[in-house]
């Protein structure tokens, strides 16, 4: 591991961090670990959400308040994602190769802070389970920009790991550049009624997609069969404006079928969107 790694982990461990903080990432672990289908899981940036919105509550959970800014203009942001260090190690049986990016140029530095801490935390955790290893392993992470506008900016960071199988997780991040904050799924409707709505047209498509090609398989009709979205879903809205939902690997289908995405048509939630300002 490099240097500069060790002294950035080193000036990010001395920032103090909010009891608050912890409680709510060990919420977002804990719930995903209790998912159906389970196997080893890396949920990191769920975590890293969760802790941005101790600083995004007022757009995040009053959905009057996030109507309300949706009206500010529009102000051309300098943010940028780069790399800040990488680790690639190779052994006998074992490999690594991960990505560590960096957010700059937001205004709201302690968002920022948070956000890059949790990136560089992840690292060391995927460095340290491949210490650990003794078998066959091999784990790759990395990151890339799948939309950003003068509106926003959402980051793909892409998990695989491999040991007797296979197992990819793709998680997603949305930061709103003017209004300096993380977009969660609740933050964008003005009730919890999203939920059935896009639990009901993901059925319908998936329905339709087995109906289209004898190769797909969803779980639908099994003991352990898709019922509905959790409340924090993973998501991304495209470079369309439309809202994608993402399911990671064995999550709603089996194996074979990798991550499993399905884009959400805006006329079944227009009426629930707290506005038009992302999706349209």
């Amino acid at each position: 591991m490099s240097n500069r790694l060790k002294e950035w982990r080193r000036q990010y461990n001395d920032i103090p961090i909010p009891t608050e903080l912890d409680d709510i990432i060990e919420s977002a672990l804990t719930s995903h670990t209790q998912q159906k289908h389970t196997k080893k899981r890396w949920i990191w940036p769920t975590s890293i959400v969760a802790a941005a919105s101790i600083f995004t509550a007022t757009v995040n959970f009053s959905p009057q308040a996030a109507k309300a800014m949706s009206e500010v203009p529009i102000l051309k942001q300098i943010i940028e994602v780069i790399t800040i260090d990488k680790i690639h190690e190779e052994q006998e049986s074992k490999s690594i190769d991960v990505e560590i990016p960096e957010i700059s140029g937001l205004e709201n530095h302690q968002l920022e802070t948070h956000l890059n801490q949790a990136f560089l935390e992840k690292g060391k955790q995927l460095y340290q389970e491949y210490m650990d290893s003794n078998g066959h392993l091999a784990i790759q992470s990395d990151y890339s920009i799948v939309n950003e506008n003068n509106q926003i900016l959402s980051i793909e960071l892409n998990t695989f790991k491999a040991e007797a199988s296979g197992y990819e997780q793709k998680d997603y991040l949305t930061i709103d550049k003017e209004l300096q904050t993380v977009i969660t799924l609740p933050s964008l409707f003005t009730s919890e009624a999203y939920v059935e709505v896009i639990s009901e047209e993901i059925k319908k498509q998936m329905k339709q997609n087995m109906a289209n090609d004898e190769n797909l398989i969803y779980w639908l009709d099994d003991v352990e069969s898709f019922t509905t979205i959790n409340r924090d879903q993973s998501f991304f809205i495209n470079e369309d404006n439309h809202l994608i939902m993402s399911f990671n690997e064995y999550e709603v289908a089996p194996g074979y079928m990798g991550v499993v995405q399905f884009e959400i048509p805006t006329e079944i939630i227009d009426e629930i969107l707290v506005s038009d300002r992302y999706i349209n």
